[in-house]
């Protein structure tokens, strides 16, 4: 049943040059080698892991599911979703699923997280309930954007899973949230999930921003991609890039990488 699904799935996103997904069961699957490549960059005390989709790119729900299974091959895991509304850890069958939850890539990610018994809880907390700038001041941060929703989810990631005997939280995010970068101003610092939760918890996330095509053509157009693996060894903070299904692939220097992008990994999913 499950490898039928699986097919159903690569035919979907096929277009998409997207990773094939017939490998039979989740939890008997030990991993591309891109995926082993970011699990291998985990450090004891790591406690958060952060992958950023964008949400028009069902693929990359596919490499999320991937790396899902590859860390729960290794360690014990709670998955933590933007998209879910359920603010209470849960068995991943019984979380309510709507809007792009049910897509194809997030059919093959709970297909994954259900094979290898993964608790799944939401954690973004919706517009209406934003911090308000007062509660943003008593925290020494700006009133000004991504504060609001970003730290607000921080805080709910961190009540749901500081009793949790998981050993990592992975988070599947959208677009920015996986970005460690810090704005400091005149009204305080401001950053996005990643962000706010390094601050919050004295902690140090891996992240990963997936990419498509034209999201690395901007780097490399403006040479600010590294190909040459030696130099990228001289670089003191670098993004890396990863290409699925052939592995490294370049870097970029973090004093050159984009806001949003500010994460430990870059992977492109879709061919440049």
């Amino acid at each position: 049943m499950f490898a039928i699904f699986a097919c159903v799935v690569a035919a979907f996103v096929g277009g998409q040059n997207a990773p094939p997904v017939d490998r039979g069961a989740a939890q008997n699957f030990v991993g591309s080698t891109v995926a082993n490549t970011i699990v291998d960059a985990i450090e004891p005390t790591t406690r958060y892991i952060i992958v950023a989709e964008d949400h028009d790119v069902d693929a990359h729900r596919i490499f999320s599911a991937d790396l899902l299974a590859s860390i729960s091959g290794r360690r014990s895991v709670v998955v933590g979703l933007e998209a879910a509304r359920s603010h209470y850890i849960l068995n991943p069958e019984d979380v309510v699923r709507s809007g792009y939850l049910l897509s194809d890539g997030f059919n093959y990610f709970f297909q994954t997280a259900i094979s290898a018994t993964i608790p799944i809880f939401g954690y973004d907390t919706s517009h209406k309930n934003y911090m308000n700038d007062s509660e943003l001041a008593a925290r020494g941060l700006s009133t000004r954007y991504p504060n609001p929703r970003d730290r607000k989810s921080a805080e709910t990631i961190v009540a749901l899973t500081e009793h949790s005997t998981a050993e990592l939280v992975f988070l599947h995010v959208g677009f920015s949230h996986a970005s460690e970068r810090w704005w400091q101003n005149q009204d305080g610092s401001r950053g996005w999930l990643a962000a706010q939760l390094n601050m919050l918890t004295g902690t140090d996330a891996l992240t990963v921003r997936l990419f498509r095509g034209r999201d690395l053509d901007w780097y490399s157009s403006r040479g600010r991609l590294q190909t040459d693996k030696g130099r990228c060894d001289l670089i003191p903070e670098v993004v890396t890039v990863l290409q699925y299904g052939r592995g490294w692939m370049g870097c970029i220097p973090k004093s050159r990488v984009q806001s949003a992008h500010y994460t430990d990994f870059i992977v492109l999913i879709t061919d440049p």
